[in-house]
């Protein structure tokens, strides 16, 4: 498109998919990490791998907690893992803009949890346990496990 076709487009709506062009993903998160000094991961085959390393084939059942997602691009790739690998995703982010990236894959995907708090803060994941959501998730010891 040329320049005015480009400066005519309207800003990219959130919604479950995440932009693949590079110059969509900077219009759409332009401000992103001057605001937050935080750097997400953009391209899809490096979220892929990421959540193949971190929930490898054989893993089942898993809860996973992802703090500071950005707009969701490895939230994305470990939902589109197997389904029994993950039994529940905590995505916790705390910055508008993002969050609307993230809460539409809570409406489409039971499995995933989004909270609007600061996972820098430990009184996030006091919420988490007094809320129940690390019920499911075994107490093992110190010298255990």
């Amino acid at each position: 498109p040329s320049k005015q076709q480009q400066q005519q487009q309207p800003e990219l709506e959130p919604k479950f998919d995440l932009p693949d062009d590079p110059d969509v993903w900077i219009k759409a998160f332009k401000v992103a990490v001057a605001v937050n000094h935080r750097v997400s991961i953009r391209d899809r085959r490096t979220a892929e791998k990421i959540a193949n390393t971190i929930v490898p084939e054989g893993s089942e059942g898993q809860t996973l907690i992802e703090a500071y997602p950005g707009p969701g691009r490895l939230t994305r790739a470990l939902l589109e893992l197997p389904k029994n690998r993950i039994k529940k995703l905590i995505v916790v982010e705390n910055w508008g803009p993002y969050l609307q990236w993230l809460t539409p894959l809570q409406e489409a995907d039971p499995r995933v949890e989004v909270l609007e708090m600061d996972p820098f803060n430990w009184a996030t994941y006091s919420h988490l346990s007094e809320h129940g959501m690390l019920d499911d998730i075994p107490t093992l010891g110190w010298n255990e496990g």
